[in-house]
């Protein structure tokens, strides 16, 4: 139950991966961004999440909690899960909905992130500073470029000011970014592939699993009638196990429940959403 309780928080902050850029940096930016828009549009000011186990809710122990102050252009989701750090994560958003900065504070960690962009909304830098207690920061920039179409090209990934990874994109038919390829220290660190429907939506993020000597996903995704993620299948790295994520929303858009599968199909347990407007 402690790992449904960490997932099912609504927003949670950007992690620096080795692999899957733009899904993280550019996907799930977005998707941030739009979630904060349709919160602030439907005036909502609070959300509580309650996990269940079958059909007894979990609530010893653990809070699923947001709360958004429009006249600030921020929201804060608060999280606990039992026998884990309570997390604190202050999201702070332009005018136009766009995120811009991040502060994920738990006891012994605090990361801060601020994201810039173009006239056109394009993300252009994530600048990330982490803090240990007890340690020295971290500092990790992310520099995207754009081809002459407003495709990605190019990120460099630059950590305590000099160490860089260079992140290459090799557009599919359609245009959209379809490879992208990663090295350091010309070292090739390997190749993520994205595939997307008709509409343009991503529905596939694979790699090269060396273990069966083909390309196998890391997600998948299905989309709902009003275009919005209504199933993603996720298979942690180096195994053959996966989880199914089913999302359910009302007629406005807003999350009511999200529900998870094992391999198996059996229910691990879900999380329902209430608003407060």
């Amino acid at each position: 139950m402690k790992r449904l309780a960490l997932v099912a928080a609504l927003i949670a902050s950007v992690n620096f991966a080795d692999a899957q850029y733009y899904y993280k940096d550019i996907v799930v930016t977005r998707q941030i961004s739009g979630t904060y828009k349709l919160l602030r549009d439907n005036k909502v000011r609070g959300i509580q999440g309650t996990p269940f186990e079958g059909n007894r809710p979990v609530t010893e122990g653990i809070l699923l909690q947001q709360t958004l102050y429009p006249q600030q252009n921020m929201l804060i989701t608060h999280t606990k899960a039992a026998n884990t750090t309570e997390s604190w994560l202050k999201s702070y958003y332009s005018q136009s909905g766009l995120l811009v900065r991040t502060i994920d504070s738990a006891q012994d960690l605090v990361n801060r992130s601020n994201y810039t962009y173009d006239d056109g909304g394009k993300l252009l830098v994530i600048s990330s500073t982490l803090t240990p207690r007890n340690n020295p920061a971290e500092t990790e920039v992310h520099q995207w470029t754009y081809t002459a179409t407003g495709k990605p090209a190019q990120m460099l990934k630059i950590k305590n000011g000099s160490d860089t990874t260079f992140v290459n994109y090799t557009a599919d038919e359609q245009g959209n970014a379809g490879e992208e390829h990663v090295t350091r220290k010309k070292n090739n660190l390997g190749t993520t592939y994205y595939y997307y429907n008709g509409g343009g939506q991503l529905t596939d993020i694979a790699r090269y699993n060396k273990r069966v000597d083909k390309v196998l996903p890391d997600y998948i995704f299905e989309y709902n009638d009003q275009g919005l993620v209504g199933q993603m299948i996720v298979v942690p790295e180096g195994t053959s196990d996966y989880q199914i994520w089913r999302y359910l929303y009302n007629d406005k858009g807003l999350k009511e429940k999200e529900i998870c599968f094992n391999k198996q199909k059996q229910m691990v347990g879900r999380v329902e959403y209430a608003y407060q407007f």
